[in-house]
């Protein structure tokens, strides 16, 4: 199985044990009033948070399509947090690398997720998961809404993470799961714009025309 991201081992970043229930976070965060990220990606400890970074550029950019497309509210208060944290001191080296607009990522490897809220994040706000690997399916039950999503390697699905309480089940062979969520810490230190609810009406709308949408909500383009 070759589980590599452009040459960079994704399975690097836990201690890998096919068996064994493995997960790393890497995020923003605010403790006592104080920005910080996680330290393995800042140069001055070592490089390969860096390259891990800049290896996952790809899937970045795709994960910020989506959420531009699915929640376009959320992907610009996000965007104008991170170009917030840029302008702070001490960030530049991991802002510059960090290409998506989520300020964290669980990085999960072969492991069982009983049901759960995602409270350290906001009710309209959506969490994407990915999974990748060499297993046929795994089912994602979003135990509020009374469904089942069975995703394949490369199948993502997004979802309001605080409100809905979901889980992930079991799989036959080897599977890496890439979760991106916002937490709420970080946008209200950083005045980040509360986004609003996303509605059928508002994706309509935006779909028809982004950039007029953009421009009425936000004056801007």
């Amino acid at each position: 199985m070759d589980m590599k991201t452009r040459g960079v081992d994704i399975y690097s970043f836990v201690p890998l044990t096919y068996s064994g229930s493995n997960m790393r976070i890497l995020q923003w965060k605010f403790r006592d009033a104080t920005l910080s990220t996680s330290p393995v990606l800042q140069e001055n400890n070592n490089t390969h948070g860096v390259d891990w970074m800049k290896a996952t550029r790809d899937i970045s950019a795709i994960v910020s399509g989506v959420l531009r497309i699915t929640h376009p509210d959320l992907f610009h208060s996000a965007c104008g947090v991170m170009e917030t944290i840029k302008a702070s001191d001490g960030f530049t080296s991991v802002i510059d690398n960090w290409a998506n607009p989520f300020n964290a990522i669980s990085i999960v490897v072969n492991r069982v997720c009983p049901a759960h809220r995602d409270t350290k994040s906001r009710m309209p706000y959506y969490d994407i998961m990915a999974s990748f690997g060499d297993f046929s399916s795994v089912a994602v039950g979003l135990r509020t809404c009374g469904v089942e999503a069975i995703l394949k390697p490369g199948g993502m699905v997004a979802l309001c993470g605080h409100l809905i309480k979901h889980d992930v089940k079991a799989c036959e062979g080897n599977r890496i799961c890439y979760a991106w969520y916002m937490r709420a810490s970080v946008h209200e230190h950083m005045d980040g714009d509360p986004a609003s609810w996303m509605s059928q009406d508002v994706y309509k709308e935006f779909v028809h025309s982004p950039e007029k949408w953009f421009q009425r909500k936000y004056k801007e383009i």
